[in-house]
């Protein structure tokens, strides 16, 4: 079987698949998900990427923060959270995707500089992925870099 996320660059060292199509500003896809993600910021091991809530295609992640009590509506929920990104931090050595693994939220995931920020602290260890929250990272290659 044929692993979607090959891409190879030779002066790294370690396999990085996607590493070498990642670039900021360009937009990325995950597969089985509908919306792009924005790249904000890359390094040889990292990336962030974000983009704008979703009423219809967030509603799962609304509807968990309303059944865990946090909200009492969707459209609380969705009001409050609407100006706040969805994100993700790749990992390209370990081939995973998560949130980080802060308690309070940092950084500003819609912002570059911030995003430049919070790969300095996944560099120097300051900061991982979420172990919690963290799924594989499947990139759609036809949809993201065609």
């Amino acid at each position: 079987m044929k692993d979607n996320n090959t891409t190879t660059m030779p002066d790294l060292p370690y396999s990085l698949p996607l590493a070498a199509v990642f670039s900021v500003g360009k937009k990325v896809y995950f597969t089985n998900e509908k919306l792009p993600y924005n790249i904000k910021a890359v390094s040889k091991r990292y990336a962030v990427v974000s983009r704008k809530l979703n009423r219809i295609e967030d509603a799962k992640l609304l509807h968990f923060q309303v059944e865990m009590g946090a909200y009492f509506t969707f459209t609380e929920a969705f009001n409050d959270n609407k100006d706040a990104p969805v994100y993700s931090l790749i990992d390209f050595k370990e081939n995973m995707r998560s949130p980080d693994n802060l308690v309070f939220g940092v950084f500003d995931y819609f912002n570059e500089h911030d995003c430049q920020k919070a790969i300095k602290y996944l560099e120097t260890g300051k900061m991982e992925l979420s172990k919690r929250n963290k799924s594989e990272l499947s990139v759609d290659m036809e949809r993201s870099f065609k």
